[in-house]
């Protein structure tokens, strides 16, 4: 054990363990005794030797005290490091539960050599892409270096040992990156198939969900036959991603909940997609029509049980860029192909009458009513899309249905009952029992005054 900077021994102890097999014939006799038993019955034990004894241990018990006797240094390729004995020792693992092997390990030399990897070797840098307007170029990529930490381990254990060399020597290996400029070029993402812009809209909290949003689907890569989905991409919406309240419609009502405004860029998206003739696997509407988006042609999304998906449907990789402008967000994909897309404009039919809620308000009178609300009636379009490959041969055509709920209108109805007339006023200056006097032009009661 250790205290301090001092090692100690613990002496070991001779311990006793029944004897199983003599203890069970002795239980079994006694049991089938037809004499009543007058005392307890002893059962048999043997003397248990300890595994390690304070003897087998001493070598290692010399080991660590040289271990802790002084500091060691590390020395890598361009600079070293001091290790104090004290260090040393929180990294230093002592032999335990019958062993006799000294070690440097457990949680505390996990976390030293994590900080050290990080001071001593240089991450290596994958193959990334650049993109300007419609343009693609490959960002190269980059080796780095690593600490080898099993073997830098073993050095400065070898180092601490040792009374006349304690310096160790690090090993830095070469750290080769996951994708490599070759196999970003065989990706095959040269070209932007599509982009689309939507616009600021709302308070600065919505806005500001709209940016995160952007920012985390930015650079998702799609490969061939793979799908792209928002909720996977995006993660759950809350305040420690940075999400924030705003306004959200949940069936026909509108409320606050953290990350409102997230379904603006599964609309991005998804017009994004739309216009680079992907397939579009997921898609649910706003169950209200929001004007500022093209009819027929928006989606929402909920965590998480509402998503919108999208399949890679061509032979190359394809790459979903996000990025946010003075004014709205803009998405763009990037593949491999060119398609063209024929969209026919949807038409909106009215389905119905507008749905009218009456509230009562006691603070209007009775009989007035206020419309606080004008309301929608529900409707429903169709839209069209066409997609070609770039030689013009028709790869599919479908047709999306959407269908808009009505959104109420609210009618105030004032509850508030009408005021009781004054009686007439009596005239201060009149004697006592005498009939006040008719004003000119008003006719006077034929009803005789009350007796006092």
């Amino acid at each position: 054990m250790r205290r301090g900077l001092e090692i100690e021994s613990v002496p070991e102890q001779v311990g006793r363990r029944l004897a199983r097999e003599e203890a069970a014939r002795t239980v079994v006799r006694g049991l089938g005794s037809l004499e009543r038993l007058r005392a307890p019955i002893p059962l048999p034990t043997v003397v248990d030797a300890p595994d390690v004894t304070a003897r087998a241990l001493a070598p290692s018990a010399r080991r660590a005290r040289v271990a802790l006797s002084g500091p060691v240094v590390l020395r890598g390729a361009k600079r070293s490091f001091k290790v104090p004995p004290r260090r040393i020792a929180t990294l230093l693992s002592l032999p335990s539960d019958g062993g006799s092997r000294l070690a440097i390990a457990g949680p505390r030399a996990d976390a030293y050599f994590r900080a050290l990897a990080e001071r001593v070797g240089k991450p290596p840098a994958d193959a990334g892409f650049a993109v300007s307007g419609e343009s693609v170029q490959i960002v190269p990529s980059r080796n780095g270096t690593e600490l080898d930490i099993p073997r830098a381990a073993r050095a400065l254990l070898r180092a601490a040992t040792s009374r006349t060399n304690r310096v160790a020597t690090l090993t830095i290996a070469r750290a080769a990156p996951e994708r490599t400029t070759a196999e970003a070029l065989a990706m095959g993402i040269d070209r932007r198939m599509s982009a689309y812009k939507t616009y600021n809209s709302g308070t600065s909290d919505r806005i500001t969900n709209l940016r995160l949003g952007v920012s985390l689907l930015d650079d998702t890569l799609v490969p061939p036959g793979g799908t792209f989905s928002l909720n996977e991409t995006i993660g759950e919406r809350t305040e420690e991603k940075g999400f924030r309240s705003a306004p959200v419609i949940i069936g026909t009502e509108y409320a606050e909940e953290v990350g409102g405004g997230t379904s603006q860029v599964a609309t991005t998206v998804f017009n994004a997609a739309w216009e680079a003739g992907l397939k579009i696997t997921e898609r649910n509407p706003h169950a209200l029509y929001i004007s500022r988006y093209q009819l027929g042609r928006d989606a929402t999304v909920y965590w998480p049980s509402l998503d919108l998906q999208f399949v890679n449907d061509t032979k190359k990789w394809v790459l979903v860029k996000g990025f946010t402008e003075y004014d709205g967000i803009v998405v763009s994909i990037y593949g491999g192909e060119d398609r063209r897309v024929d969209s026919s404009p949807g038409t909106m039919r009215i389905t119905g009458p507008v749905v009218v809620e009456r509230e009562k308000d006691p603070t209007l009178a009775r009989g007035t009513t206020v419309v606080e609300e004008v309301g929608t009636p529900p409707s429903a379009t169709s839209v069209t899309r066409t997609i070609y490959d770039r030689d013009g041969t028709m790869l599919r055509t479908e047709t999306w249905n959407t269908s808009y709920k009505s959104y109420a209108r609210i009618v105030r109805v004032g509850t508030k009952p009408p005021q009781p007339l004054k009686p007439p006023a009596k005239d201060p200056e009149a004697p006592a029992g005498e009939t006040p006097k008719t004003p000119p032009g008003e006719r006077a009661s034929s009803t005789p005054p009350s007796a006092p």
